[in-house]
């Protein structure tokens, strides 16, 4: 059903969006998963900024136990991802995915991946909790005591009015009342 517009897809992108559309069905209507895999998997090979094929294989890759495929979707998504407040949170996501490995390179990606979900401008603070506890949990001083730095410096700057800039995820007495 959907080949002729696989086929007469002007650009990669309406390629990308007629072979997930490809996936979803064979997916959803026919209950064929290695079809649908194969038809997202293709959607990323045509167009590999297309964010709807991504999310459809870290579904079918969570899905299936597929650790590594997940992992690989997850970072693509975060990658694709400019709004900074779900880059923070799928940043935060990869990182305890990749903690989950367990590998000295896995775990300094994952806090590689929390450093950077703390420079954005949302959600610092609930990345400076999530790399606290990371510092505590695999031995990592340094990442705790910068986590536990940066969060009094940004409840400073919230208290004294200069870091909220629509959201940094931090507490604020004046959000309060």
């Amino acid at each position: 059903l959907y080949e002729p517009l696989v086929k007469a897809a002007p650009t990669p992108r309406d390629r990308g969006d007629a072979l997930v559309l490809r996936g979803e069905l064979y997916e959803d209507a026919l209950g064929d998963a290695a079809q649908a895999k194969q038809s997202y998997e293709s959607a990323v090979a045509v167009d590999p900024n297309h964010r709807v094929a991504w999310i459809n294989l870290e579904r079918m890759a969570l899905r299936s136990g597929d650790a590594t495929a997940a992992l690989r979707a997850l970072e693509r998504l975060a990658d694709l991802t400019r709004d900074p407040a779900r880059r923070s949170r799928l940043l935060i996501e990869l990182a305890a995915e990749q903690a989950r490995v367990g590998t000295p390179a896995a775990l300094e990606e994952s806090a590689r991946r929390l450093h950077e979900a703390a420079a954005l401008p949302l959600g610092r603070w609930r990345a400076l909790l999530e790399l606290e506890r990371f510092g505590e949990q695999h031995g990592r001083p340094e990442d705790v005591i910068f986590a536990l730095e940066s969060r009094a410096t940004l409840a400073q700057e919230v208290a004294e009015g200069e870091a909220f800039q629509g959201g940094s995820g931090a507490f604020s007495v004046s959000r309060l009342l």
